[in-house]
């Protein structure tokens, strides 16, 4: 799946270095000298995360300033794609879930039906000893 706001190497079968220019997206000075829009590349960078983890399990696992940065067209550059890793079903499929309910808006806590605590012990009876229960039995 293409999308036009990322940048990534053509896939070969083996390990390929490729120079992009680009510039770190911590660089607020850069971006803004560039036209490019702070909030729309922050949407760009969510957007290819989460399209990363719930559309194919497969995604970049260091995405930090030195890894992830943006040329003058404002797309996404990804490096050391060598920190790659895909969740397996089960991870993949409840992390699905929470994303679904974080940003879809549910279900909150006063959605779900919280059961009441439950009741103390009881206390000691006064026929127990009054030796610690670590202690030694006689001999």
């Amino acid at each position: 799946m293409q999308y036009s706001h990322v940048r990534a190497p053509p896939r070969t079968p083996l390990e390929q270095r490729q120079f992009v220019e680009s510039f770190k997206l911590t660089d607020i000075a850069r971006v803004e000298a560039e036209g490019l829009d702070r909030k729309d590349l922050a949407k760009k960078t969510a957007d290819a995360f989460l399209a990363q983890i719930l559309r194919t399990s497969y995604f970049h696992c260091d995405p930090h300033p030195g890894n992830l940065c943006v040329n003058k067209e404002g797309q996404l550059v990804y490096y050391d794609v060598g920190m790659m890793n895909e969740l397996s079903p089960a991870v993949a499929a409840g992390f699905k879930e929470a994303c679904f309910a974080v940003f879809g808006g549910g279900p909150f806590i006063s959605d779900i039906q919280v059961l009441p605590p439950p009741p103390p012990p009881p206390p000691p009876s006064s026929s127990s000893s009054s030796h610690s229960p670590r202690a030694a039995a006689p001999l």
